[in-house]
């Protein structure tokens, strides 16, 4: 019974070793080298366009917001209100991701968008079809 006890501390303890040993090699990686992921120029381009194409999507909702809080239609309102937020994620999204892969983020400057509709109906028949050209260039990165 000794004896495998022995034998049994033995490999634990070189398991262990081994394990230990990737483990402390795995964080020395982790911490003292980097490996990162160049992006090439086309794509930097392409995806700072769509930056500040995202970044004008929530331009264009934060002004539809007003429009609705204006005629004192809340919940449309709290609705644009939560796609501004969501748009600045994407933007934020994919800033990051240029900047990870030590590319370089260009913001442009970003057009005004309307301010005034006929009514609420034409301000969502608006926001869909900004939708439909915002998914074209999306598709248009693939």
């Amino acid at each position: 019974m000794k004896i495998y006890l022995k034998i049994g501390f033995v490999l634990f303890v070189a398991l262990e070793k081994i394990y230990l040993n990737r483990l402390i090699n795995f964080l020395f990686y982790l911490f003292f080298f980097e490996v990162k992921i160049m992006i090439k120029k086309n794509v930097e381009e392409m995806l700072n366009k769509q930056v500040n194409a995202e970044f004008y999507s929530a331009y264009l909702y934060l002004s539809m917001e007003a429009y609705f809080k204006s005629k004192n239609l809340m919940g449309a309102a709290n609705w644009m209100n939560v796609q501004t937020k969501e748009e600045l994620i994407h933007a934020m999204k994919i800033y990051n991701f240029i900047i990870d892969r030590d590319g370089i983020v260009k913001l442009d400057k970003i057009e005004a968008p309307p301010s005034e509709w006929e009514n609420a109906e034409k301000v969502f028949e608006y926001a869909y079809q900004h939708e439909i050209k915002v998914t074209e260039s999306i598709n248009n990165l693939v």
